[in-house]
Formats: C-alpha cells, structure tokens, sequence
C-alpha cells in the first residue's frame, strides 16, 4: 500500500491547491474503499472548512459528510476533537433538513445542502441513512467508538490506515456476541494451528443486524462496501425477508467472517470475535441491517455461517491472506455487467499495448483491481512498474467510458456513471475492433489526449465549482467536442506535450466549465443530478451562445484532417449482416467452435435476437450480438461462409 508520504506528494500535484483540497484527494482511496465511489463530490468551501466533500442519499446509496481535521501526521487526536467534529456534521445535516432556501449559485456549501436536504425529504430523521467520515493525519485511539454515534453514525480514517515498508500497530477490537442476540452457532470443520482454522453453522438476521450496528461498516471487507440498492438480488433478499423469513437461509448463499480469533462454549456457540471482517456477504449483511433498522420482523431469518479463524504472524501476512480469501469468495459471486466486459478484446489488447514505452508511461487499466493484484503478487516488481507509470498517467477503462461517451455528443448518459456508460463504450470500441483498419495505437493516443482534457477540467471544478463534478465534467467535455464539431487532434495534443494541455484548450475549458456550472447550479424545477442525464440539460448547453473571444481560440486548436469522432451506428452495422447471417453465426460457434454448448452466451443471444426483430435493441444486446459475431469471424467463418446465402446451417 502507498505511504501517506507518497500519497500526500501525489494528492498535491496540479497546482496550488488548498489543504482542503489535499487532504480529500490525499484520503479519498481509503474513502471509496470504505463506504463506495459512487456520487462522492468534494466541495471547496473556505468558509465552512472542515466540510469538505460528500454525497447525498439516494434509494440506492448510502449518504456521506466527509469532515477532515487537518494536523500533524501521527499527532493524537483527542476525544474532544472527534465530538467537535461530529457536531459540526449533525448541525450540517439538520440544517439541510430543516431548511427552505439554499443558495447554491453564491455558496459552494449550500450546493451539498440543497442535495441532503433533497435526498432526505419526507424522511422524519437521517438516521441509518447518513454516514460521517471523518478524514485526519493525525493518529486517533478507540476509532470505533463513534460508529453508532446518537448525532451521526461517524466513522475515523487516520494516517493509520497507510502503511508502507514497516510494519505497523494493527488495532484489534473484541465483540461480545452475548449483548448482540440469538449467539451463533458453528462447528469446527478444519484446522492448521499454525495457520487458520475453519467453521460452519449459522447466525440468525437479528445477531447479523445488531453485528453491523455495533461495528459499523468497517465489519464489511473494501470489495463490498457500497451498498447496491434493494434491486435486483437486493430487492429479492428484503422480499424474503418480509414475506418469507424462514426460507432466507435456504435461498441465501451466507456470509464469510475472516476474524482474529474466536471463543467458543462447549455447544459451539460463539461467544467473542476478535477483529471481525465479512469478506464475503456485505450486501446480505446491509439489506439485513437495513430492514432491521426499519423494523421489519427478523425472528425467522437465520444465515448459513462461515467462520475463518487467522492466526499468522506477521500482520502483514495475516492481512495479505485475508485480501487472499475476500478476492476468491467473492470471484465465485455474480459480477457487474462491466466487470465482465472488460475481459473481451479489445480491452485486454489496449491495456498490453499501452505497457509500450511510446506511450510514455501513459496506461490503460482495463479491470478494477489490477494494480492492488500486481501489488500483492510483487510488491517489488510493482514498485519499478508505478515509478514508470505514475498515477497521474493511469487510465482506467471505466473513465474512459465516461469521457469517450461524452465525446461522441452523449453527456447525459456519460453523467449516468461508468456502468451505464460502459455497455455503450464497449459495444462502439467492439465494432472498430472487427472492423478492418482499426488502429488501436491511434485509439490510446486519442483516448490519453482525452483524458489529459478531463483531468483538466476535473481540476477547475474540484478548485473552483465543486458540488456538481459528476454533471459538469461530462457536459464541458460534451459541449467542447460539439463546439469543435469533434475533429479536435487528440493524438497531435498529448504527443506535443503530454504533462499538460496548451494554454488556448485551457483557456477554452475554463470558460465553458464557468457556463455549464452556472446552467446546473441555478437549475431548480428538479433535482439538478438528475436532470443532467436527460438530453434536455445537453440540448440547453448546447444551445448557449459563445462569445466571440472564445470563437477566435478555437480557430488556433489544431483539427484532425479525418471523419469527426463520432458514435458509429451499430444498429445500421448489425442490420447490414442480416437477421440470418447472425442467427448463422450463432450456430456455428455454438456447434463448431464451442463443441455444441454456448456457455450461457444462448439465452443472452436469443433476447438480444427479439430486440432486434422489432428494431428495439440497446447497448447491452448489441454488445452479445457482436460478441458472438466476432468469435465466429475469428474462427474462420467469414472465409468459410463468405456470401449472404452461404450458410453453417442452411434452412
């Protein structure tokens, strides 16, 4: 893991920024890490430091305050401090639920009340629905102590939680599962003394539900932090729950606690944990608390139950396994669509590609968690690999789908987020892959060209508009591509000078992100994130008149002499195969290529398929449709059955 050091240096390059500022960029991996990414904003406001950053609540997230309290790295943190601090969260959230008028054009501030005083509307009280986290160099003792704070659940990031070459003290805590309800039961089913040992009973939904209040949502392990929603098998699980309770355990595929030690009566019960970690089950644990905390009835939930005792010296080995253990139990869960996607070309061959040193030590990251895995495998070898590709010049493809969507004239789906944006992202690079003349290298030079515009502008909203980053970046990028009629010379630019746009781009972008922040900030008739995902906010940007200084530097920005970067039409691509020739295509793959079975690409191809009969198909079936197609061209189909009429399977 990076040194707060190394990562203090990194949180401060571009600029002269605030310490704030600093300190949010400096914290936010652990951030993300414990509570979720998604919807985090941080919010410069000089007159309300020590605020500064968050996310309102929503049916699907969690809401956040992030407070810092800025001091000497490792110095103690009193208790006093801490309470002061969470005071100032509770009075920032009662604020925003008890006030009318916000003004959010004048006060960055008022910007993120506006938003809780939104998510929480008709809510009689924040409760179980908003988290502090409070961000500090210093060192603070007892970090749980306010995970159930009657004002605001609160949770401690310190500079405890970066630890680099030494090894460091390791805080452990004991839960007496005597005060928590029904005690679990388990039985002993492996052992290696000088390792781990193993057990598997059950804990019932109350125990769980009470485990979660007492530890707060540092009992979940980093993967699993960020709670989904109640959709999909969320919303199916609190179906269980409330219609019917006593089958949840024979639904549910239970919960994984890695923890540091376990006491055991002669029955089995468990009686003391020490250090608990669920590495495996988060989202059960979350709809569990969360019904719970609604007060659904819980009396018949009980959860299938594995206990992993660790017992490895040094601490570091012991967290290294347990990382070990989290990645595996949870590779055997469902994934995101995304997570999927990205290990289907040309993903893979843009992440090896960009390795080369033409590059410049620009990459493409094309799977979340690639660099903690190279870490963990080499943490030597990984150190030489992240001196050559530093952070600034690391480009994941999930960014990647946001930005490219946003440029091809879609911002309000890239202001959707990644997932949303990756399905349409990858369907598009999927069609130039197949298509002849594709040139991957081109494509990275154009993509980092690209991403040195969107750290740019991520750089003048986090300084200076802050509270809408997640609306405003995708819609600059959007209305600049619009502007320059998306012939703009990305590869030329970060060939130039790749550490930093020239001043006639920067000039531009600062003046168009002043107009889009003006245009979301003083929108009222709805919620203004929402509101940035319909193609009416691009059409009003869009349609806003540009002054004649900013006409004459776009006349100096060099253009490409090729077609504009455009979203081709993979509609048109898949209606000019033919309904037959790809229904053709799936047989021969299933039959020739895979031996007779589809791998479950079947069901996913045959929906896609009705989609496309009645001319209704989406990002999702296009992207099965050219997968499919692709496997069967690069197993010789198009040679073997080059005609419309030629056909694996005739009639």
């Amino acid at each position: 893991m990076i040194s707060y050091d190394d990562s203090e240096r990194q949180a401060s390059k571009g600029g002269n920024r605030s310490r704030g500022e600093i300190l949010y960029h400096l914290f936010h991996p652990h951030i993300a890490e414990l509570v979720g990414a998604a919807d985090l904003e941080f919010i410069l406001p000089p007159e309300d430091f020590p605020i500064i950053g968050g996310r309102a609540p929503t049916d699907n997230l969690e809401g956040i305050l992030v407070i810092a309290l800025d001091t000497q790295k490792g110095s103690v943190v009193s208790d006093e401090e801490i309470n002061g601090l969470i005071g100032i969260g509770s009075t920032f959230i009662n604020d925003a639920i008890n006030g009318e008028k916000f003004d959010s054009t004048s006060d960055r501030m008022d910007a993120l009340r506006l938003q809780f005083n939104r998510g929480l509307m008709g809510d009689k009280g924040h409760h179980g629905r908003v988290r502090a986290i409070i961000i500090t160099p210093g060192l603070v003792h007892n970090r749980m102590n306010w995970v159930n704070d009657e004002r605001i659940a609160t949770e401690i990031i310190d500079s405890q939680s970066f630890s680099a070459e030494k090894e460091v003290e390791v805080e452990q805590f004991t839960i007496n599962m005597e005060g928590l309800g029904t005690l679990p039961r388990v039985h002993p089913v492996a052992s290696n003394p000088k390792t781990l040992s193993l057990y598997m009973g059950g804990i019932s939904g109350v125990t769980l539900a009470q485990l979660f209040r007492n530890v707060g949502r540092r009992l979940l392990e980093s993967n699993v932090r960020d709670f989904l929603g109640e959709k999909g098998i969320n919303k199916g699980m609190r179906m269980t729950i409330d219609e019917n309770p006593q089958y949840f355990g024979a639904f549910n595929n239970g919960i994984t606690i890695v923890c540091r030690g376990v006491q055991l009566s002669e029955d089995g019960f468990v009686e003391t944990l020490v250090s608990p970690s669920i590495v495996n089950g988060g989202q059960t644990t979350v709809v569990i608390a969360k019904a719970h905390l609604e007060g659904a009835d819980l009396s018949q939930v009980e959860i299938p139950l594995k206990i992993v005792k660790i017992d490895m010296s040094p601490e570091k080995a012991a967290i290294m396994f347990e990382k070990r253990i989290s990645k595996f139990a949870n590779s055997q869960n469902n994934i995101k669509a995304t997570d999927q996607l990205v290990n289907e070309e040309p993903h893979p061959t843009l992440s090896e590609l960009s390795e080369g040193v033409r590059f410049k030590g620009w990459t493409y990251l094309h799977r979340r968690g690639m660099l903690a895995t190279r870490e963990l495998d080499d943490s030597e070898k990984f150190k030489q690999w992240e001196a050559n590709h530093p952070i600034e010049k690391q480009f994941e493809a999930t960014t990647a789908a946001v930005i490219w969507n946003a440029w091809w004239g879609e911002p309000h789906i890239a202001a959707r987020g990644a997932q949303k944006s990756f399905q349409i992202y990858h369907a598009q690079l999927r069609m130039r892959y197949i298509e002849k003349g594709w040139n991957p290298e081109l494509f990275l030079k154009r993509s980092f060209g690209l991403c040195m515009i969107y750290k740019y502008v991520e750089k003048i909203v986090n300084q200076r508009y802050s509270g809408y980053g997640a609306a405003t970046r995708p819609h600059v990028i959007g209305w600049f591509a619009e502007l320059m009629e998306r012939k703009l010379d990305l590869a030329t630019i970060w060939a130039s000078d790749d550490s930093e746009l020239p001043k006639n781009i920067r000039d531009i972008l600062d003046h168009l992100t002043g107009k889009v922040d003006h245009v979301l900030r003083t929108y009222e008739d709805e919620d203004t994130k929402e509101w940035a995902k319909k193609e009416e906010c691009k059409n009003t940007i869009f349609s806003l008149p540009i002054e004649k200084h900013i006409l004459q530097l776009m006349e100096t920005v060099p253009r490409t002499l090729e077609s504009p970067l455009v979203m081709e039409d993979l509609s048109a691509f898949l209606y000019t195969i033919g309904q037959k020739k790809l229904w053709d295509s799936f047989y021969f793959v299933r039959d020739d290529v895979f031996g007779g079975n589809s791998f479950g690409l079947g069901s996913s191809f045959f929906t896609a398929m009705k989609f496309y009969r009645g001319d209704r198909l989406n990002a999702s079936g296009q992207s099965v449709i050219l997968s499919i197609w692709d496997i069967a061209r690069t197993h010789g189909y198009l040679e073997k059955y080059p005609g419309k009429d030629d056909l694996y399977k005739p009639g």
